[in-house]
């Protein structure tokens, strides 16, 4: 199961450099572990509304797994848990699977 945990830290001036080691040693917790398949950071928006800093997309076995990887973190974040629907589990549902 793929999963993509997407890390929310608003606008905060700063907030980016600050959780910087933090987000290396988790980086390469879940590179060791060999559960990344991606990683990337965004650039800051010109809003206040909690914003995207970046995201990681792992692939691990369950939900359960994926969320134990969002409790490991060790960031001053908010990171949000979403499953990733692969091509056949998108048609599967009958192309359902927005908010569903």
């Amino acid at each position: 199961m793929r999963f993509m945990l997407i890390e929310k830290n608003g606008n905060r001036a700063g907030a980016c450099e600050a959780g910087a080691p933090e987000r290396a040693r988790y980086e390469q917790a879940l590179v060791r572990a060999g559960v990344l398949l991606a990683s990337e950071r965004l650039r800051p928006g010109a809003g206040d509304a909690a914003e995207v800093a970046g995201f990681w997309l792992i692939e691990v076995k369950s939900k359960e797994e994926a969320a134990e990887w969002v409790r490991r973190s060790g960031m001053n974040a908010r990171i949000e848990l979403r499953e990733v629907l692969m091509p056949d589990e998108f048609a599967a549902r009958g192309g359902v699977g927005c908010g569903s």
